[in-house]
């Protein structure tokens, strides 16, 4: 077990003058945790931000951020949780949750992105039964992996987005078209599975709707293409318990 957090650590991190971490800013295993929302000054992180076990947390808002060099990491989440980065413009990555876990983003409703222009890594969202979208209003590219698996209810909305090195969409039981990614023509490249792109188990995806994105398709990588999209979403969704999405 991990070991046991100082019993002072309680509310927020009240790191109000902090305006820049050259590694990692690690946020683990601290049980009265409610809010991340005091480090206003932070304008840079170069390495990862790791929230895991952290129970109670309700807020995480990191208002002034404007880069981060390597992956928001999110792990271990058991309360309904709001996740804001207003004001980055590139960051390396999202990975939040893990295949077959159903607890890290029971509770996610709510990512705001709104400056975010560039992802130079990807972006992994695992799990988020109670997300109802995903938005990043101004995202142009991910160099990596656009990657939503095992959602109830999520939908994409990223109107601008041009460019990903490939496309996983893996039992998004509400995604009924591509209007969400109405400006994407390029994927450049495949994610460590060897995909370029990967339409799986998307219950509300039928043969038009797919046939349509794949012709406005201006690059596509030479990893595998698997858009048949033949299994119910249900068949994802076994791996994280009985009435997941209920």
């Amino acid at each position: 077990p991990p070991p046991s957090p100082p019993p002072h650590v309680t509310g927020d991190i009240e790191l109000t003058a902090l305006e820049r971490v050259g590694g990692d800013l690690v946020i683990t295993w601290h049980p009265s945790l409610t809010y991340v929302e005091a480090m206003r000054a932070l304008r840079e992180v170069g390495g990862d931000i790791v929230l895991a076990g952290n129970p109670q947390m309700q807020v995480t808002s990191f208002y002034g951020l404007e880069r981060l060099g390597g992956r928001l990491i999110l792990r271990q989440q058991d309360k309904q949780l709001i996740l804001r980065l207003p004001a980055a413009t590139t960051i390396g990555g999202l990975d939040l949750g893990e295949p077959g876990d159903a607890r890290t983003l029971a509770y996610l409703v709510e990512i705001k992105l709104d400056a975010l222009q560039e992802v130079t890594g990807d972006i992994r969202v695992v799990g988020p039964r109670n997300l109802a979208v995903l938005s990043a209003p101004a995202l142009t590219t991910i160099a990596g992996s656009l990657h939503v698996e095992a959602a109830c209810r999520t939908t994409l909305s990223l109107p601008v987005l041009e460019s990903v090195g490939s496309l996983v969409l893996d039992g998004l039981c509400a995604l009924e078209d591509f209007a969400g990614l109405p400006a994407l023509r390029q994927l450049t490249g495949e994610d460590e599975e060897g995909r370029s792109l990967w339409l799986h188990a998307d219950d509300g995806l039928d043969s038009d709707e797919i046939a349509g994105f794949l012709a406005g398709l201006h690059a596509l990588g030479t990893g595998t293409v698997d858009a048949g999209n033949t299994e119910s979403c249900a068949t994802v969704l076994a791996a994280y318990g009985d009435g997941y999405c209920d």
